[in-house]
């Protein structure tokens, strides 16, 4: 090979090498969730719009919740009946244990006592489980953010009443603050360079992100040729900064 030819090898690698480090892609939501309830319910208030950021435990609506709140009233009530059975069957079982190493008592009788204790408990066990059941069915009626987030949608309106038959009825959706991804198509040769856990950069206008890479594809995209391969790269962006799902954005890759 003459000294032209491998200038030529060189710079073709270089180049290569470029459009490789410096790709364009779009943002994304690292997280995304619906938030749902799995029973029928009415709408009371709605706290929230669309584009509105809200914290970790906010409330995001209030559903009627009558009917929830009689329910673990009543659970609470039976629970303490329950509670007071056992503790008598609890009495009637010590009393029996005594009486039966007075030999006063026979074997039967005090497994009798036992049997009646055990009873008790298990009743006791079941109104508690019943109570934890019901309350738990109340705090879905307050859902509230599980991460800070920014509000993508909201599905219902205050006085809409949500029938839920088959699946959830989609409440509100959701997309996690603080953290982004950046997404770009590679070619084969591309790809074979990374691997999960690389770090990267991304830049979106006069701004730059330390990122990690999280996904390297491994299926076609489509079937179009010559065959492309995703790409996604987290990264971590301040709470108050205000970046969009779909805005274009530079992955500087390793």
């Amino acid at each position: 090979m003459n000294h032209r030819m491998k200038v030529f090898v060189l710079l073709a690698c270089v180049s290569v090498t470029a459009v490789a480090a410096d790709v364009n892609g779009e943002l994304g939501w690292a997280r995304q969730i619906t938030v749902s309830v799995p029973f029928t319910g009415q709408v009371e208030t709605l706290n929230l719009r669309p584009g509105q950021a809200v914290e970790a435990g906010q409330l995001l609506l209030q559903l009627d919740a009558r009917v929830a709140r009689a329910q673990v009233v009543q659970a609470r009530s039976e629970l303490k009946h329950a509670d007071l059975e056992r503790e008598e069957a609890q009495r009637e079982w010590d009393r029996a244990q005594e009486l039966f190493d007075r030999t006063v008592l026979s074997e039967r009788e005090l497994q009798v006592a036992e049997i009646g204790y055990a009873a008790a408990d298990a009743a006791y066990q079941a109104a508690q489980a019943h109570q934890v059941a019901a309350e738990i069915v109340l705090d879905h009626h307050s859902p509230k953010a599980p991460f800070s987030a920014w509000v993508l949608a909201a599905h219902v309106v205050p006085g809409q009443t949500l029938v839920n038959t088959h699946e959830p009825m989609p409440l509100v959706t959701l997309a996690e603050r603080g953290r982004m991804t950046a997404q770009a198509s590679l070619n084969a040769a591309q790809v074979a360079t990374l691997k999960a856990g690389d770090s990267a950069q991304v830049r979106i206008g006069d701004q730059s992100f330390d990122a990690q890479v999280v996904e390297v594809g491994i299926a076609p995209q489509s079937v179009e040729r010559p065959a492309l391969y995703n790409l996604v790269v987290e990264f971590t962006v301040p709470m108050d900064a205000t970046l969009r799902a779909g805005q274009p954005a530079t992955l500087v890759l390793p």
